[in-house]
């Protein structure tokens, strides 16, 4: 069996991100290469639930993310400022790519994918799986003070700095992809050579519609980190019942003003999650940066459409009128819904909802991963090498040297 080696960003808590795409990666993997996961940080509760999923797992040891201990330690801790730790780690040290160095062997494995923005690896594949830091914050600017202060003070040296990050984790791989036809356009547009997409998908067996009739009787809506400024006091004096949920909020994220006017329900279980997808009259996606989305697919598997914005991710998943409604502003989105929940239709069919989200099966995304890792996808014959560096991936090596 052939050795594969996944390489991610610091790994946090039970709500990471990284964790759901590294577990659904190995669940699905793991039966055709010997898995190993580098990451410069992984939470002891994911190093074991990646370990029971038949990953070996390698770390260089959790001593360097002391602001990520003080967060842990005031209870504060989440995903967002862990990422961004180890992005300052990268940025300013360089830290991340010489443990990876230090840790990782020459030759230890026949292929390497690297699905980190801050991790520098030499690798047969970068998977991008995230915007730019710039682009990232100046999304989140109009929702989050902090992040709007950040972008005013410090935008254009980030900006600087991310791109030299990305430059490295760059000209260290052989091919790249995206998670999303819009990251594929966004990175083309930067000159980044995107080839091509594969989504980051999961296991959606559990998102399917509840056997009772759904009651239709209040609107979903996600809330993170993401979500756009939008008019919910306006949707609440039109009498548009709203349940929202979420658990990924970053520090300076306005919540109040948001759960002022709906019912909060904050993080909720999987299986919670799947009770209100299936009974609400539609979810509401209204978004400042979403690569992806896959509440958007979630929904859409428990038969319930999707009412977000005609662009991005969405755009790619959400089909207009069969599976949900685009709309180009915020007002547009707030007279939308205000128009459904009175009219108390969508005029969508479950099975319509459900048909469109099977195109998006976890399967999906380990079958065209697997191409491009063994090479069915059409090879570049330019690679890249690091100089002065070592070869992680015996298969990238052997076709630096042309010998593969």
């Amino acid at each position: 069996m052939k050795r594969l080696l996944l390489v991610a960003d610091p790994i946090g808590g039970t709500t990471s991100v990284q964790f759901e795409i590294l577990d659904s990666l190995a669940q699905g993997l793991r039966y055709r290469y010997e898995l190993t996961v580098y990451t410069p940080y992984c939470d002891h509760k994911q190093a074991q639930a990646l370990v029971e999923s038949g990953c070996n797992l390698i770390t260089p040891g959790n001593g360097g993310f002391p602001f990520n201990r003080f967060l842990r330690a005031r209870g504060s801790h989440n995903e967002s400022m862990l990422w961004a730790e180890s992005w300052t780690r990268e940025a300013l040290m360089q830290r991340n790519a010489r443990d990876a160095s230090n840790c990782l062997r020459a030759g230890q494995s026949e292929y390497v994918v690297n699905l980190s923005m801050t991790v520098p690896v030499i690798s047969d594949l970068w998977w991008i799986l995230g915007t730019p830091l710039d682009q990232t914050i100046q999304g989140m600017a109009s929702t989050n003070p902090v992040a709007r202060m950040v972008n005013l003070i410090a935008g254009g040296a980030l900006a600087s700095l991310d791109a030299r990050v990305l430059r490295r984790i760059r000209t260290r791989t052989m091919r790249i992809v995206a998670n999303s036809p819009y990251l594929m356009d966004l990175y083309q547009e930067r000159g980044v050579p995107v080839e091509g997409v594969v989504y980051t998908l999961k296991d959606m067996s559990e998102f399917q519609p509840t056997s009772q009739p759904p009651r239709r009787d209040y609107v979903l809506l996600y809330v993170g980190k993401e979500t756009d400024t939008l008019n919910f006091r306006a949707l609440l004096d039109a009498g548009v019942r709203i349940v929202g949920f979420g658990n990924k909020i970053p520090t300076g994220t306005r919540l109040k003003h948001i759960t002022n006017s709906i019912e909060w329900l904050g993080r909720v279980s999987k299986r919670k999650l799947v009770e209100l997808y299936s009974n609400a009259l539609f979810t509401l996606f209204p978004f400042t940066c979403e690569p992806m989305g896959l509440v958007p697919i979630e929904s859409m598997a428990c038969g319930t459409p999707v009412l977000t914005y005609n662009r991005q991710g969405p755009a790619s998943t959400v089909v207009n009128g069969t599976t949900g409604w685009l709309v180009a502003t915020p007002d547009e989105m707030v007279s939308k819904a205000t128009e459904i929940w009175r009219r108390g239709d969508t005029g969508i069919s479950r099975d319509a909802c459900v048909h469109r989200a099977q195109d998006f099966l976890g399967q999906r995304m380990i079958d065209e991963l697997a191409d491009w890792i063994e090479g069915a996808c059409p090879l570049d014959p330019v690679a890249t090498r690091n100089p002065g560096g070592q070869w992680s991936s015996t298969h990238a090596a052997q076709t630096a040297m042309g010998r593969a």
